[in-house]
């Protein structure tokens, strides 16, 4: 039997124990402050052997819940800067797939003006042989002789005339009394009238555009009420005498 101290009448012991005082070990209702069998604490209160590992668990999730608290923010930083990152490349993606739109939308255009006004510069070249067609049928032919060769420059100009229709040559050819318009006509002398001013009195040459592009305005005397080349060139003429 174990044994015990007098002066405390529950002290641990067996059921068996044949004091007065009839108790379990871990049931003692007594007053008296001691320690249960498997305690470790260096308290006097009466508890049961499981305070002391509580009392630490209670401490241990206190600095457990801080570790965690900053783990998890540091984990949303990260998920933030990774977020932040994601949102930058796919504005960069976007901002580069817009560009290369872009880019590939001037060089169609640039590519489709190349093709469109392929001919500008060799139409330019061919003005002058058109010029020279103009001039030599505005002749009457005087012998028969003379008469075929026209012929055959007409038809000539005509076949020529035609493919380049095809290609988007426009004639710009004024009328007589039409008004004048600095946008195809270029003025190569004013003459003298008391009518309208601006009006095409003379078709000299005519002008030639490719599409939208002016390849030539057209070359035409104008009416003025007054005449100032005329005047500067009397006055010149007065001052040489």
């Amino acid at each position: 039997m174990e044994e015990h101290k007098e002066e405390c009448c529950c002290q641990k012991h067996e059921k068996s124990c044949e004091c007065e005082h009839e108790h379990e070990n871990d049931k003692c209702e007594c007053g008296h402050e001691h320690k249960n069998e498997n305690c470790e604490c260096d308290c006097e209160n009466k508890h049961d052997e499981k305070c002391c590992s509580e009392e630490k668990d209670e401490e241990q999730p206190l600095d457990m819940k801080a570790s965690y608290k900053r783990k998890l923010a540091k984990k949303d930083e990260e998920i933030d800067k990774l977020k932040n990152d994601v949102e930058h490349w796919k504005n960069e993606y976007y901002r580069v797939y817009a560009d290369m739109a872009n880019l590939r939308k001037d060089i169609q255009k640039d590519h489709n003006e190349a093709i469109k006004y392929r001919l500008e510069g060799f139409v330019s070249d061919l003005v002058n042989v058109l010029d020279s067609f103009e001039i030599a049928l505005k002749h009457e032919p005087k012998t028969e002789e003379t008469k075929n060769f026209l012929t055959g420059f007409k038809f000539v100009q005509s076949n020529l005339l035609n493919i380049l229709s095809n290609e988007g040559i426009q004639i710009i050819d004024p009328k007589i009394n039409d008004k004048f318009d600095e946008k195809v006509m270029h003025a190569v002398e004013k003459v003298q009238d008391d009518g309208e001013e601006n009006l095409v009195k003379e078709i000299i040459l005519k002008g030639y555009k490719l599409h939208d592009h002016l390849v030539r305005p057209a070359m035409v005397k104008v009416s003025a009420h007054e005449v100032e080349n005329k005047k500067e060139e009397n006055g010149e003429s007065s001052q040489d005498k």
